[in-house]
């Protein structure tokens, strides 16, 4: 369901699991709160819960590399998960598990929408600092907003909410290409250093979920180098951004100059004195050092691999420190609508009914670890969701008598006697490879022959993100996974099947479906106040979408996730599906 515009201070009481004092300094107690640990505690509670802060060294692992560590140039949940320890949005989600709340962060509200919806305006909160000690202002937000949604000449990989749904009668080409400061879009006002003001194109009820993505983080202008800037972020959150070595290791230290008297709702502390995530460590060894107690943390959020869950599901010790939630990511197969002879719905019909959804759960570690089988689009955790199967077979196991009729047609219609691709995947999400294995072999089936293409997590901007290689390199399908960008199904969907995700370099609507059905949906929700109704317009789009057979629904993905004993505050928040990265310390 949308977020309660609710009063912060009773946002924080109902819902900031961590604060020691919130809204007139007495003291918090939270029901489900656990101190000792239990097998998926830590999706209901909170496990070690404390309030000490700076205390020892917090380490972290990931098998891949950060897409990037500047908020303007990522579209990863597991790094803006990292992120808020350097950062601060206008908007963030309240601690404590349980269902996503918005609070505000660097705003002082939820904000204030004009009547007619086309207007909504923030001030931001007294105090706010960077690491360095520099004030926070109003036209540093904006210049974030402003590079992440117009720079993307130099930064291609963030999403662009806001250039979608912000006026702009001046043309604006984005901070790199425009030098001038003084030129914006016109749907950005800044009347002073503590006020934001947005004026939308079409009234949109549910702005300020977008203010919760890291496209809000402050940069001030003279700070920003462009396509460097990942080098050294300047921290507006309670851990300085210390170093980042490219497929070595980010280094982060508890700021000395962080307000705590500009955080309210104590969203940012610095549990502990340093963070040490170190990035391109195998996805075995992780594991093994989260079980050997060399690492605190696997920050990618996947869970531990196939080959270790017996192990810890046999261990009583080990189970007892494991989470295994829905963690609210789509694993999907995207088809290329726009690849020959994929343009051909009957082909891509056949693919639908080809594809063995029982060997995907399997390969993909099952039901504990692994996930439950998909059908929708929308996972259940999304608003918006309804049960459905437009392909439904004999225990998922796919139809290989309907998959060859739908192939035949489209053979004649195209002329073709072979088909050929190439399927994407991850290298080093190791569940992916298996995946894409089942796959090539259900497609062999019925007479495809798809080539396998691994690469890097951090490589998909000039790979299937980009349509120039896609084209080129024939390949029509790629196996990935999708997370809401923000608790809607606006947020799910917007960017995965409209052409709001269709872009010729960190695209994200990767079947590039552009169908004005869908079109026509979402603008009919996105002027729908009545949650119950929004929410059945994007139940729509997703039947929509399954019926041009633009993606395969394969596993709503669950992790069997591993906090050590040493580790305070771990909990499972919704928003991203993982451990809250920035409540977490250490013992």
């Amino acid at each position: 369901m949308p977020q309660p515009r609710i009063a912060a201070c009773a946002a924080a009481a109902a819902a900031l699991a961590l604060a020691a004092t919130a809204c007139g300094g007495g003291s918090t107690t939270t029901t489900g709160a656990h101190t000792s640990a239990a097998y998926n505690v830590g999706v209901t509670g909170i496990v070690n819960q404390t309030s000490a802060a700076g205390h020892g060294t917090l380490r972290m692992e990931q098998p891949s590399d950060l897409q990037s560590t500047d908020p303007g140039n990522t579209y990863f949940g597991a790094d803006w998960n990292v992120m808020r320890l350097y950062t601060r949005s206008l908007v963030t989600f309240a601690e404590g598990p349980g269902p996503v709340k918005l609070v505000p962060d660097l705003a002082t509200d939820l904000g204030s929408m004009s009547a007619d919806g086309l207007t909504w305006t923030f001030h931001l909160v007294k105090g706010a600092t960077y690491t360095d000690g520099s004030p926070i202002t109003a036209q540093d937000v904006a210049y974030g907003i402003e590079r992440s949604n117009w720079g993307q000449d130099v930064l291609p990989n963030g999403p662009t909410y806001f250039k979608q749904l912000l006026t702009d009668t001046t043309n604006y080409q984005g901070p790199y290409k425009d030098k001038n400061p003084a030129d914006h879009p016109s749907g950005i006002d800044t009347p002073d250093s503590g006020t934001i003001v947005f004026h939308l194109v079409k009234p949109f009820a549910d702005f300020d979920d977008v203010l919760t993505l890291p496209s809000t983080v402050p940069v001030p202008r003279a700070k920003d180098t462009g396509a460097t800037y990942y080098e050294h972020v300047l921290s507006s959150g309670a851990y300085t951004f210390d170093s980042y070595t490219v497929g070595k290791e980010l280094d982060l230290s508890a700021s000395p100059n962080f307000d705590a008297a500009s955080d309210p709702l104590h969203l940012h502390v610095a549990h502990a004195a340093r963070i040490v995530d170190k990035v391109d460590v195998s996805a075995q060894t992780v594991d093994q050092d989260l079980l050997h107690g060399t690492t605190d943390m696997d920050q990618s959020g996947l869970g531990v691999q196939t080959a270790t869950q017996s192990q810890v599901l046999g261990n009583p010790r080990l189970k007892a420190e494991a989470d295994d939630p829905i963690t609210g990511l789509l694993t999907y197969l995207t088809i290329d609508t726009k690849i020959k002879p994929f343009d051909n719905i009957d082909c891509r019909k056949a693919v639908e009914w080809a594809i063995d959804k029982a060997a995907v759960q399997t390969a993909f570690g099952g039901g504990i670890g692994g996930g439950d089988i998909a059908t929708t689009v929308l996972p259940p955790t999304v608003p918006g969701y309804v049960q459905q199967d437009l392909y439904p077979t004999p225990g998922h196991t796919g139809d290989l008598a309907k998959a060859k009729a739908e192939i035949a047609t489209c053979k004649a219609a195209e002329h073709i006697t072979d088909i050929t691709t190439q399927v994407g995947y991850y290298i080093d999400q190791a569940k992916d490879k298996p995946v894409a294995d089942v796959v090539q072999q259900n497609l062999a089936a019925i007479g495809i022959t798809a080539t396998e293409d691994g690469f890097k997590y951090s490589q998909l901007s000039i790979k299937a993100g980009s349509q120039a290689y896609v084209r080129q390199n024939n390949e029509a399908l790629f196996i990935t996974a999708w997370g809401a960008d923000f608790p809607s199904g606006y947020g799910f969907l917007d960017q995965i099947v409209t052409p709001d995700g269709i872009k010729s370099t960190g695209e994200s609507n990767y079947s590039e479906l552009d169908d004005p059905a869908i079109d026509s949906l979402m603008a009919a929700a996105l002027k729908t106040t009545d949650p119950d109704a929004r929410n059945a317009l994007y139940a729509q789009i997703d039947q929509q979408a399954l019926k041009d057979a633009a993606l395969v629904p394969m596993i709503d993905s669950r992790a069997l996730m591993l906090r050590p004993p040493n580790v305070t505050n771990a909990y499972i928040e919704q928003a991203y599906g993982m451990y809250d990265y920035q409540a977490l310390g250490v013992q």
